[in-house]
């Protein structure tokens, strides 16, 4: 075999595993509410940060979502500055989380509660049933046991219209009265599913391994060639 054409071959080969790496690499997707999730392994999992902004602030859902393409999956995530992983956080499709729901009504969307209208947006654990006061107080401090698995962002208008906009709070977990926290942030992500996961370590490895092999199968194939035509 010829350096060139071991050349060809080992960068068709090397091409095809980590093409296959890639593949059994799944996005991040869980269902149901989550806590304690780190941060990067998010994004590496295939979200894209298209919102971020202080508890203190304020923001409009149009300004967010008319970029997003209809059915895309939309998280909605919380975590406090100083830490690398979100408190709590959960996804549905766009239409879904985004979905009028009247007062302390929700609706089921993959393993959580959603709910979003004038008074209030945000989840809660399946099964869970929500106060909107006008945010969630529901697994609170000011109504039952505290909870993590719910998050309550303050919207405006009133509960009879749909939400346009976030305002300041209100909780992220177990944390509330969030309303002019410059500490705790509010993300909103969107699956990208043309975004490859990044490797592993131990992926590089094993594409080096594999390189070596073929390097070796190469050499004593070369080595049998010369012996036979001595």
């Amino acid at each position: 075999m010829s350096m060139k054409r071991f050349a060809r071959t080992t960068s068709a080969t090397l091409a095809l595993t980590f093409a296959a790496f890639s593949a059994q690499a799944a996005s991040y997707t869980p269902t149901g509410v989550q806590n304690d999730v780190d941060y990067n392994s998010v994004l590496n999992g295939g979200w894209s940060v298209v919102y971020q902004g202080a508890y203190g602030g304020s923001f409009s859902l149009s300004n967010v979502f008319d970029g997003v393409a209809a059915g895309s999956k939309i998280m909605l995530a919380a975590k406090h500055v100083a830490s690398s992983v979100f408190d709590v956080l959960a996804w549905a499709g766009l239409e879904e989380v985004t979905q009028y729901t009247a007062h302390n009504q929700t609706h089921q969307a993959n393993g959580a509660e959603w709910y979003a209208n004038g008074g209030s947006m945000g989840f809660a654990g399946l099964g869970d049933t929500i106060q909107q006061s006008s945010a969630d107080i529901n697994g609170s401090s000011w109504a039952g046991t505290p909870e993590r698995d719910r998050l309550s962002w303050h919207t405006g208008g009133g509960y009879n219209v749909a939400a346009t906009s976030v305002s300041g709070g209100w909780r992220s977990g177990s944390n509330t009265e969030l309303n002019g926290s410059q500490d705790w942030q509010r993300y909103i992500l969107v699956l990208q599913d043309n975004i490859a996961p990044v490797p592993e370590p131990e992926t590089y490895a094993m594409l080096l391994a594999g390189l070596g092999l073929i390097t070796v199968a190469a050499r004593r194939r070369r080595k049998v060639q010369i012996q036979l035509a001595a």
